[in-house]
């Protein structure tokens, strides 16, 4: 098992320091393993935790759900919601290049 710390988690999951904290004390992210040792279950539950949150799904709903899903079931809808994000913008124009 990879072994994460805190701050390790979160420079990966982009979310910082305090929020992952009051995920867990809000029940939205398991405790640790053992003291401040975090695992890839919890680094992939972040991620999934933060693509729900930004389609503004309320807190409890995302607490049931994310609680509910073991951590293949986590890796699974996280590829599903990353693989129905529409592609990057892109210029859809040549840049203008003067003669």
């Amino acid at each position: 098992m990879r072994r994460i710390s805190i701050p390790e988690l979160a420079a990966e999951s982009g979310i910082s320091t305090r929020s992952i904290a009051k995920y867990v004390a809000d029940g939205l992210l398991p405790a640790a393993h053992s003291e401040g040792v975090y695992g890839e279950g919890h680094l992939q539950r972040l991620r999934l935790i933060a693509l729900l949150l930004a389609e503004r799904l309320p807190i409890a709903a995302i607490r049931a759900s994310v609680l509910a899903m073991d951590d293949g079931e986590v890796a699974r809808t996280l590829a599903a919601k990353k693989a129905a994000e529409p592609p990057p913008r892109t210029q859809s124009t040549p840049a203008y290049k003067p003669k």
